[in-house]
Parts: C-alpha cells; sequence; structure tokens
C-alpha cells in the first residue's frame, strides 16, 4: 500500500468544472482485460487537461475488481479463469458485446445529467453531446471499435493497442478511427503469431473504414506502454518487496527484437496522438502530427488512411469510393480508367512507377513508362509485380 500511496497524479478530487467553456467534449475510456480504469489516468489527465470531460468505466465482473457504492466489492469472473485458449476467445467477443452495452447506457445516464438530474450539480448543462468520442486500451480498445460500430452518438474512436476480438474485426466504421500499436503488432512480427494474425486483422480492418483511419505504431514498446502500468513496474521492481514469480511476469521484454523505449516517452507520443485525433474530429482543430505520411518522432511509424483519397496496392483490381460514391470494381486491364477519375488541375506528379499509372499536372491519367516519359490517353497498363503505392488526392468522379 505505501508503494501505491507513492505515486502521484495531477488529479484533484470533486474539482470544480473550469469556466473557460460552457460546454466541453466527451469522452468515454474502457479499460482492459482484468485492468481497472485507475491505471490508465496519465492519458485521461491529459485528456481533461486539455478541455475534455473524460467518464472512464469500470466494466464489472471483467475489471479485477470494481466497489460498488454500496461496498460490494465484485471481483472478475472465475469463467476466464477457467476457460481453455478457445473458450477465452469466445469469452472475450461476449465480453466486447456486454461492455459496449455498458458504454451505450453510460451515455444515455450522460445525457440525463445533462438535462439536469446531476445529484453532483457538476455536469448540468455542462456536456456537449453533439462531440462524443471513445477510447479503450487493450480489449477497451476494441470494444471502442464495437460501440463505433452500434452508434452514431459517438463520432470518433482510437485503439490503445488492442486486437480485434469477435465479430467486431468485421466491422465497416463510418466514424474516423485510430490505431495505436506496440512495435510487434503494427509491424505483424513474424516470430509472435498472435500478434501476426492481430496485425492481418486490424489491416482488414482500417481498409473496411468508411471515414479517414490511422495506424501509428511506436517502435520499441510492447503491450504495457499504452497504460500506466509501464510507470508502475520499475516502482515495483525497485520497492524492495518479495515478487517472487511475479518479478520476471513484470520486467519488460523485447524478445530481442528491438530495444525497448523509455516508457515516458511511449506515453507522450500516445498523449499527443491522442489529443490530436479528438481536436481534429470533435474540436475541428487540425493537427500538424496527423498530415502527410510521416511522423516528427522517429519511434514512430504514421500509415493514414483517407477516404478522400484513392488507394493502389499490389492487385489487378481496385476498389475506389469517396464520400458521396462508390465507384465498385475496376479493372484496369479491361476499362479506360479516364472514364472514371479527373485530377484537380495543377496537380504535381504524385507516383513514378516502373511501369503503370502516372497522374502528372496535365490532369490526365497516363501510361508511365520510365524508360520513355509519358505515354498520355494510352489505358493504364498495370504490372502486379511492379506496382508499388499510389496515392491521390482531390478527386472527382467525372
Amino acid at each position: 500500500m505505501n508503494v501505491v500511496n507513492s505515486i502521484s497524479t495531477n488529479s484533484v478530487a470533486n474539482a470544480p468544472v473550469a469556466e473557460a467553456e460552457s460546454e466541453f467534449p466527451v469522452l468515454i475510456f474502457s479499460h482492459g482485460f482484468g485492468d481497472l480504469p485507475e491505471l490508465n489516468a496519465v492519458t485521461a489527465e491529459e485528456l481533461a487537461s486539455q478541455g475534455y470531460v473524460v467518464v472512464a468505466l469500470n466494466h464489472t465482473y471483467d475489471s479485477i475488481v470494481n466497489i460498488l457504492p454500496d461496498g460490494q466489492v465484485i471481483p472478475q469472473s472465475s469463467l476466464f479463469d477457467e476457460a481453455d485458449n478457445d473458450r477465452l476467445l469466445e469469452l472475450l467477443a461476449d465480453s466486447i458485446d456486454i461492455r459496449a452495452e455498458d458504454a451505450q447506457f453510460v451515455l444515455d445516464e450522460l445525457e440525463e445529467i445533462d438535462a439536469g438530474e446531476d445529484p453532483t450539480g457538476l455536469f448540468s448543462g455542462k456536456l456537449d453531446l453533439e462531440r462524443v468520442g471513445m477510447y479503450g486500451y487493450s480489449l477497451g480498445g476494441a470494444t471502442a471499435a464495437k460501440v463505433l460500430s452500434l452508434d452514431s452518438r459517438f463520432q470518433a474512436g482510437i485503439n490503445l493497442d488492442g486486437g480485434l476480438v469477435g465479430d467486431v474485426a468485421n466491422a465497416s466504421l463510418s466514424q474516423p478511427f485510430m490505431f495505436l500499436n506496440n512495435e510487434a503488432l503494427g509491424t505483424g512480427d513474424n516470430s509472435n503469431p498472435i500478434y501476426r494474425e492481430f496485425n492481418q486483422i486490424q489491416q482488414s480492418f482500417v481498409e473496411n473504414l468508411q471515414d479517414d483511419g490511422y495506424e501509428v505504431t511506436i517502435l520499441g514498446t510492447e503491450h504495457s506502454n499504452f497504460s500506466d502500468f509501464s510507470l508502475i513496474i520499475p516502482i515495483l521492481l525497485n520497492s524492495g518487496i518479495e515478487l517472487g514469480d511475479l518479478a520476471e511476469i513484470l520486467a519488460p521484454h523485447s524478445n530481442g527484437n528491438f530495444e525497448l523505449i523509455d516508457p515516458e516517452l511511449a506515453l507522450e507520443i500516445t498523449r499527443y496522438y491522442t489529443v490530436a485525433f479528438f481536436e481534429q474530429y470533435l474540436n475541428n482543430q487540425e493537427s500538424p502530427l496527423l498530415q502527410g505520411n510521416s511522423s516528427p518522432y522517429p519511434e514512430v511509424i504514421f500509415q493514414p488512411y483517407n477516404n478522400d483519397d484513392y488507394i493502389l496496392s499490389s492487385m489487378d483490381l481496385f476498389r475506389f469510393s469517396n464520400s458521396s460514391a462508390d465507384l465498385g470494381i475496376i479493372d484496369f486491364t479491361t476499362e479506360e480508367a479516364d472514364k472514371y477519375f479527373s485530377i484537380d488541375e495543377g496537380q504535381t506528379e504524385i507516383a513514378q512507377l516502373s511501369t503503370g499509372v502516372y497522374l502528372g499536372d496535365s490532369g490526365q491519367i497516363s501510361n508511365w513508362k520510365q524508360e520513355e516519359g509519358l505515354a498520355p490517353g494510352e489505358i493504364v497498363d498495370i504490372s502486379h509485380n511492379d506496382l508499388q503505392l499510389l496515392d491521390a488526392i482531390d478527386w472527382d468522379i467525372i
């Protein structure tokens, strides 16, 4: 207990609501499996300091413990301990569904509180429920995706290092969504079959997004780096408390594949990207962190997925869509691409392929031949082996 009491935070109990704004956007947080909301205070404090009302859920029977207002202590359900791997995945999928109902119920209650039914008197009329987002850590991140797939009141979401389990993996969200990944998950580490599978599921998910999406992989991180636990572990290991086998479990492990990041830096990056995302999609404040295809942090691999753009990958058939229409599947080997796309005038060179597509400042789609230059107006010829990523901006349907 002395170790816990030695950890300081930036939070104040029962603080009055700031008067800087008349209303504040709301974020609902979902913790990890067997976790506690209190172990995710660093990011929540950052968001609160930026003007968000952060509501952290404690998912009863899923969290390690929940103490109800009447004093009743409810531990995590023993069903999880008794399950084999296959059954555990089923239970986790069921848990995500229950957690999603928790989040929707809480938002219902917040609507009542904002309307005046607030026993504390703190939040009546202070909640801007036209600006609601959700984020979560680990299983809570998958929960955030599930909630957005069910409820349009939630306008944006973030998954902090959570593998997608159950039917949420097949969702096609119409709201912006961001993933922050540990290195093994974000890179699909071939030495770890679990992370490799989760990476493949995540790739399919982001490709199905109907709105903006982002993958932010922080190199040198492991799963605990996205919660306060990464800061608490060194305190426990250096406390002098006899931890036994727990010491080996708690000790950071890189599996020899990468150098571990400073945990404070990992949480700094997590905080900054989380704030930037919600600022952009709840407060209409564009952030430089979300522009372009790179990051000012050398530790970050940044991959945006923007449906105002179209992307060609190494296949023969491609699906194109924008916010107003779906053009379906186009086979460039048999159809004339210039029937489908118009590139804004003044567009500069955006791709150079050894064979394939070139979109230049002429506004035409042309056959790129490295040795001969441009041949405007030809039917697009895409080579399966030579095609690289082509990301064109500001296109419209003719």
